[in-house]
């Protein structure tokens, strides 16, 4: 039980972190001049017919895009900072009947994107929401983390790009922050409690595994799955934006990776976006991350069901379940990182599977394959 109860408190702790605490201050005054479109649009540049764009009063600003050939965008433009600073973008949004355009990117979109020389667009993930269809009145916020090496300026956008639909606007806020200097100790102790859990978790199990191969199997794929957990989410894009651009270039020139250049500056495209824009023999490959999750705990749950020999394998099913969920709520300490319902049931499907396999291989057996009783 001592497990169980750990597990509760951890995943409450980590929660109550993660949904009260506010992990950053105010260090400026607002930036966006005219946020609340008091002066209509004044301080704000159109790229549309005046038409396009209304101000009902209260605050807000309406986009509405009838035809797919336009775009309707509303934006200020901010010269970079002089050194590595931390801005706070947020506005409350609403959605009526927005249809994508053909691209993924084209749909109901806030972002703050970088451009360099020649207003090339720099890619980096920029957006505060990207929409379609119909929601109600929400309030969305991004911390972007700006560098200003070969930035040559700053957009704040409000766009429908060739996405026709209506979006509202109100409550724009743009202002630097600073990162509470409690978080990173918060952050360390909710680790520290996560690493006793593991240790509680992982210890019997290892314990009731028989044979060398066995543990060290287990060992090096619990490892893996760690590294991928505590993986922070600027690190895991350029790894996943590499690892795409080697598949493609295995594959020919024919299915290369588009450039930054190449895609439309007006569009402020994020590498979150990348999978939008891959050819079709590289649509597999964007799924790698999942396949990941259903693999190692494939591979987990069916080694240890192979090697057990002090209790029934299907035992090991509650545990896995507690390594799945434990892995995905430490998410919320690292980095650009965000738990997914999705990926937790991914890896519970991976430990299911991983197990049901283990379990008729092993009863096809004269003995646990990988176990070595003393």
């Amino acid at each position: 039980m001592l497990k169980y109860n750990l597990f509760i408190l951890m995943a409450l702790l980590t929660l109550l972190l993660a949904t009260t605490y506010d992990r950053y201050e105010l260090v400026g005054a607002q930036m966006l001049k005219n946020p609340g479109f008091s002066d209509n649009a004044l301080g704000w540049k159109m790229s549309v017919p005046q038409e396009a764009v209304s101000f009902p009063g209260e605050g807000t600003v309406r986009l509405r895009l009838a035809q797919p050939e336009g775009s309707v965008s509303l934006a200020q433009i901010f010269d970079p900072p002089e050194k590595p600073q931390l801005w706070r973008l947020s506005a409350e949004a609403r959605t009526e009947g927005v249809i994508a355009g053909v691209r993924g990117w084209e749909k109901a979109r806030l972002v703050l994107s970088r451009h360099g020389e020649g207003g090339r667009w720099l890619p980096g993930p920029h957006h505060v929401f990207s929409l379609t269809g119909d929601h109600d009145w929400r309030t969305y916020t991004q911390i972007f983390a700006l560098n200003p090496d070969g930035v040559r300026d700053l957009r704040v956008s409000l766009q429908l790009p060739r996405a026709t639909g209506t979006l509202w606007v109100r409550n724009l806020n743009l202002h630097q922050v600073a990162e509470k200097p409690a978080y990173p100790w918060l952050c360390r102790s909710l680790l520290l409690g996560w690493s006793a859990f593991l240790l509680l978790l992982l210890r019997p199990l290892l314990r009731r595994v028989g044979g060398a191969l066995a543990t060290t199997v287990i060992s090096l794929v619990v490892a893996a799955i760690l590294l991928g957990t505590l993986m922070p989410g600027e690190l895991r894009l350029e790894l996943g934006k590499e690892l795409k651009r080697f598949y493609a270039e295995s594959l020919g020139p024919q299915a290369e990776l588009p450039r930054p250049e190449s895609v439309e500056p007006p569009a402020a495209l994020s590498w979150v976006d990348m999978d939008a824009l891959l050819p079709a023999k590289l649509k597999p490959w964007a799924n790698l991350s999942k396949l990941a999750h259903f693999a190692l705990f494939a591979l987990l749950a069916a080694v240890a069901a192979l090697s057990a020999i002090r209790m029934r394998p299907e035992a090991l099913l509650p545990d896995l379940m507690l390594l799945a969920g434990a892995t995905e709520l430490m998410q919320f300490l690292v980095d650009g990182r965000t738990p997914l319902v999705g990926d937790l049931l991914i890896d519970s499907a991976g430990a299911c599977c991983g197990l049901l396999a283990g379990v008729l291989l092993r009863r096809r057996l004269p003995r646990p394959p990988l176990a070595e009783e003393s």
